[in-house]
């Protein structure tokens, strides 16, 4: 079975709200998400997005399976939106889209427990695999609670809600780059990461910045406070986490 199908299987029920602001963008990619998902709503704004949130609440029932943002918009942003949301429903499954310049937003979106992320412009692969993992994310809620905390081994473990790493359920602190590092690894788990998109999730707009000397001793800090060859190097491209 392919990925395409696999995904198409997971996601042929859902009802989302895609929220963009540059038309051309939101067109072209809501051609592709209609392969995939019953029900599609757009919004160009994250004032008209609210709106349509709470209308598809009064009118369902429910809450949409799943958000998909932009960052910068006009009325309000990504940020204030996914705020606005969470007050009503705090366990809304959102996909935030963020292009290079939004690199100082990321950490307070992992802050409030956003995940997902996909950097514009998007490969399609990059798009499947977000969808893929958020798909089963949401799928799976509700018939684990323990879900909201991943098991690295015996004594260490990553609350994936309140992004803190435990030994022995006793907090271990992190920085802010170690804690966006976290929460990367833990979203591709076993995957290869490469150098580039560890970059862009560390420095964002700051490309001067995204330099090996910068990104090695995060690397190290991280690891010596990590349990043994959880984080390996993979030569030339980038590293894979192994739990």
């Amino acid at each position: 079975m392919s990925k395409y199908t696999k995904l198409c299987n997971l996601t042929k029920d859902f009802h989302i709200l895609y929220v963009e602001d540059d038309t051309n963008f939101r067109e072209n990619t809501c051609q592709i998400l209609e392969h995939f998902f019953n029900k599609i709503d757009t919004a160009s704004n994250g004032k008209d997005a609210y709106t349509k949130y709470l209308e598809y609440f009064h009118m369902h029932q429910k809450y949409y399976n799943m958000v998909i943002t932009d960052i910068t918009m006009p009325k309000m942003n990504g940020l204030e939106l996914t705020k606005k949301i969470y007050q009503h429903n705090d366990e809304q499954l959102i996909i935030v889209i963020s292009a290079y310049d939004n690199s100082e937003y990321l950490l307070e979106f992992v802050n409030i427990g956003i995940g997902h992320f996909l950097v514009k412009p998007f490969e399609l692969e990059k798009l499947f695999e977000v969808l893929h993992n958020a798909s089963l994310k949401l799928l799976s809620v509700g018939k684990s609670k323990g879900l909201n905390v991943k098991k690295l081994d015996d004594t260490f473990s990553w609350d994936c809600k309140k992004l803190l790493l435990l030994e022995n359920n006793q907090k271990i602190k992190l920085t802010k780059k170690e804690i966006l590092l976290m929460q990367l690894f833990i979203d591709n788990t076993h995957k290869a990461i490469s150098f580039e998109e560890i970059y862009c999730t560390l420095w964002g707009e700051d490309r001067h910045l995204a330099l090996a000397n910068n990104l090695n001793p995060i690397i190290s800090r991280l690891k010596k406070k990590l349990p043994d060859n959880i984080i390996s190097s993979i030569y030339g491209f980038g590293y894979r986490f192994n739990v």
